[in-house]
């Protein structure tokens, strides 16, 4: 199983820096799709907007039809600006599990 990991996204400036058509979910859809990847852990830090980080990881669980775990970064803590709880969204994988 191959498992891929990505942080600092930083989507909301680095999209800024794509040619047009491109996005960083089309991207990194692709590059998973090249490299056969079959779980992907972004680890903190796609953008400083909860909405635009929400929705950067549903186009992106689409685009590539692979599970994405997702753990926030220090750019991530936006959660009370948005009345989200995020106490249910940890969880801890005991040894010889699977994700």
């Amino acid at each position: 199983m191959k498992i891929g990991m990505v942080s600092d996204l930083h989507i909301d400036i680095n999209e800024k820096a794509l040619n047009e058509g491109e996005t960083v979910d089309l991207l990194l859809a692709q590059f998973i799709e090249d490299k056969q990847i079959e779980i992907l852990l972004i680890a903190g830090d796609i953008s400083n907007n909860y909405i635009k980080s929400q929705q950067f990881i549903e186009k992106l669980k689409k685009r590539s039809g692979i599970r994405v775990y997702f753990v926030p970064g220090n750019h991530d803590y936006w959660s009370k600006e948005h009345n989200v709880n995020l106490d249910n969204s940890y969880f801890c994988l005991n040894r010889g599990n699977t994700a």
